[in-house]
């Protein structure tokens, strides 16, 4: 996949066709063979994240979702990070590749403490992105490729 795009993600499920493929995928990935027994695996899901200025925030695309939340698990009660996941860090450039931003900075939100039951103002270090397909777009197995440029 190598000069499509500075992220594209592709998703291949052996003996599936699926309605979720971009329209900018090239033929040459609608299939693979796999690597264990040989089997053709068929393309049903692919974003090649080519569309400048997408904004992944809740609600606003039909794919991803970029969260808004601590970098915490449910025990440690908002209190366990050093970094927060918000929504403006991801989005897509002018060229139309998937960007996700980390930055230096302090955060602060009013965070629910489970524990205390009650809200109470939180502050991180550092945000950065991360976008989810959770409730849109869910599979149990087959192959999954990305390409991606790191900095």
């Amino acid at each position: 996949m190598r000069g499509i795009s500075a992220a594209a993600l592709l998703l291949l499920i052996h003996g599936t066709h699926g309605g979720w493929v971009d329209s900018d995928t090239p033929a040459e990935f609608m299939t693979t063979k796999s690597l264990i027994d040989g089997s053709t695996y068929h393309l049903v899901m692919s974003d090649e994240f080519n569309v400048p200025g997408r904004d992944f925030s809740d609600g606003s695309d039909p794919m991803w979702t970029a969260l808004d939340k601590s970098d915490d698990d449910a025990n440690a009660a908002g209190g366990g990070s050093l970094h927060f996941y918000n929504s403006t860090t991801v989005t897509t450039t002018e060229k139309g590749e998937l960007e996700i931003k980390s930055v230096i900075g302090q955060t602060e939100w009013e965070h629910y403490d489970v524990l205390k039951k009650k809200y109470r103002k939180i502050t991180k270090q550092f945000r950065s992105g991360m976008v989810q397909s959770w409730n849109k777009f869910c599979f149990t197995g087959g192959i999954v490729e990305l390409d991606m440029i790191f900095p």
